[in-house]
């Protein structure tokens, strides 16, 4: 929910995906989402609107790495991110 000073917002208790906002409602319609290499590194964002109050924001999501997968037809190891066998 925001949080106004001077009726200016200066902050939000939003701190995970999937609530809306404005109303905290977890029913949610998304957009397709959008991948951009350019801003940040590697992030997506989805646009979303809230059936309960009708609100529109875009989630912002960050990707990191997170290890790798070999060919499972050669061999089948899963590495974590510093190259550890997971």
């Amino acid at each position: 929910m925001f949080k106004y000073e001077n009726g200016e917002i200066v902050s939000n208790t939003k701190n995970t995906y999937g609530v809306c906002p404005n109303c905290d409602s977890d029913n949610l319609d998304y957009d397709t989402m959008e991948i951009d290499s350019d801003f940040n590194g590697m992030v997506s964002s989805q646009k979303c609107t809230c059936k309960h109050c009708g609100f529109e924001f875009t989630e912002w999501y960050r990707m990191v790495y997170d290890g790798f997968t070999t060919d499972a037809e050669l061999h089948d190891y899963n590495f974590d991110p510093n190259g550890e066998l997971a």
